[in-house]
């Protein structure tokens, strides 16, 4: 039987799964419950998907991180993660917030996104560890939020970062949403990577006639201020393929453009030299 909770707002799969089975006593979460899996070469999407709990296109589209990846021109890679496993986090005013709105603290599905450390719309880092109980979120229930949340610390400092690096992660996280929130449009991979490398060209990236990878790394990576080594651009990167990470090519992407309007223009301008675009969500 498939009794899952209502979905809620940007709500992570694995977050609904974890709340059934808090409220059914039904133990602790697995992760083939909620690991959703693409084949190669697949089309038709919801047909090809394989998940114990039989996600329904609903909420492969609203409770994944499969709109992103659709957005960038990964939804056939089957190296491409939409379902983490890792790097479960919270934002504590979010919880606070729906604690009190709702009832319910939950996860946000673009909070797992590796390379995102703020809110994107409280500015808030990321905890990754309750800072209540030092219990990792991705152990921990969803029902203890609410005596943990209690004790949660809006430190002042966090709050009132105005930096350039701080900034740049809170738009980059706003870039990841829009994206994440774009179900419209499914570009060819071939098309996003043409029109990401046009734009790096652009920008000056171009050596002996190829992209200058080192520096676009450096540069990224001071941007977002990515010091710690998981959240870095790998700088053995030479080209953008399929199997480049969803957080890497994200980055990449943001850096490139930085608001989701350009990416789509200039992606609808590369398609053009193809076949026609005429669904791609740019404004009239």
């Amino acid at each position: 039987m498939n009794l899952l909770p209502t979905t809620l707002p940007d709500e992570y799969i694995g977050s609904v799964i974890r709340r059934k089975n808090e409220l059914f006593n039904l133990g602790k979460l697995s992760r083939k419950e909620y690991k959703i899996t693409p084949p190669f070469n697949y089309r038709e999407t919801l047909t090809y998907f394989t998940c114990e709990s039989n996600p329904t296109l609903e909420t492969l589209m609203e409770a994944t991180l499969f709109p992103l990846a659709k957005s960038l021109g990964l939804s056939t890679s089957p190296l491409t993660v939409i379902t983490p496993r890792d790097s479960w986090r919270i934002c504590r005013q979010c919880i606070t917030t729906d604690l009190k709105n709702i009832g319910v603290g939950y996860i946000r599905r673009h909070h797992l996104l590796a390379s995102i450390k703020v809110c994107d719309l409280h500015g808030l880092s990321l905890d990754e560890i309750c800072p209540t109980c030092n219990t990792s979120i991705k152990m921990h229930l969803n029902s203890s939020f609410h005596e943990c949340a209690k004790s949660f610390n809006f430190n002042k400092n966090d709050q009132g970062k105005e930096n350039k690096i701080h900034t740049a992660n809170i738009k980059y996280a706003k870039f990841v949403l829009e994206l994440l929130h774009c179900n419209t449009h499914n570009p060819d991979f071939s098309n996003v990577r043409t029109a990401i490398y046009n734009q790096l060209r652009k920008l000056g990236y171009e050596l002996n006639g190829s992209i200058h990878w080192k520096h676009i790394c450096v540069d990224v990576n001071s941007l977002l201020g990515e010091f710690i080594h998981k959240n870095k651009i790998d700088f053995s990167i030479g080209q953008l393929n399929p199997i480049t990470s969803l957080g890497s090519i994200t980055k990449i992407a943001f850096f490139a453009f930085r608001t989701t309007d350009a990416y789509w223009r200039s992606v609808r301008e590369t398609s053009y030299m193809g076949k026609a675009l005429n669904d791609c969500p740019l404004p009239a």
